[in-house]
């Protein structure tokens, strides 16, 4: 299951893109990428809008990206 929600970054000052490690920064507009893991855990992925994969492209996210938060 691949869901995508579309938020705005109004207080996390260190929120980082999933794919290119870039910080969103306060007031930009970023999606959350939430997959279903295999082990039926649900992730919620941060992206930048001009980074986020279209759903041909996802494969395997076992080992994404932690944001230092």
């Amino acid at each position: 299951m691949i869901n995508v929600k579309v938020r705005f970054n109004d207080e996390n000052d260190e929120l980082f893109c999933t794919y290119s490690k870039e910080r969103i920064q306060i007031g930009e507009k970023y999606a959350l990428l939430v997959v279903q893991m295999y082990d039926g855990t649900c992730d919620e992925l941060p992206y930048k809008l001009e980074n986020l994969p279209a759903e041909d492209e996802i494969e395997d996210f076992d080992e994404p990206f932690i944001s230092p938060t």
